[in-house]
């Protein structure tokens, strides 16, 4: 079998947006949590191994575990790039004085103290 790539695209309603982006954090949770583990144990047997065979076996292991990393980042690249468009979409959808605030700096200066304000009290 070949490396050729070919990308797959479907359309869902915006209502299930949240739903599909659950889906696809799932999914990459669980190849996060058991499927790469699992790899790297199998590495770190192979790799303490004194049987040469094994020893080299590791190589091919390595370039698996990279390629199942990369495979979980590109899927998070891809909910990255849906759930930036879909609040876009959200956004545009509210009426302007109901925008939520957007600027984090205004939001974190509101909730922190300044060491002034706390040396007053």
């Amino acid at each position: 079998m070949s490396d050729s790539k070919v990308t797959i695209s479907k359309a869902v309603s915006i209502e299930d947006v949240p739903a599909e982006i659950r889906t696809m954090v799932d999914k990459v949770q669980k190849e996060l949590c058991y499927t790469i583990p699992d790899i790297m144990k199998t590495v770190q047997m192979k790799v303490f191994s004194n049987n040469g065979d094994e020893f080299f076996q590791t190589v091919a292991l390595l370039d698996y575990l990279r390629a199942e990393l990369s495979k979980a980042d590109a899927s998070l690249e891809e909910c990255v790039e849906i759930l930036t468009g879909y609040r876009k979409i959200m956004m545009e959808s509210l009426p302007s004085d109901e925008e939520p605030e957007t600027n984090n700096e205004t939001h974190r200066e509101s909730l922190v103290e300044s060491p002034e304000e706390e040396a007053d009290e």
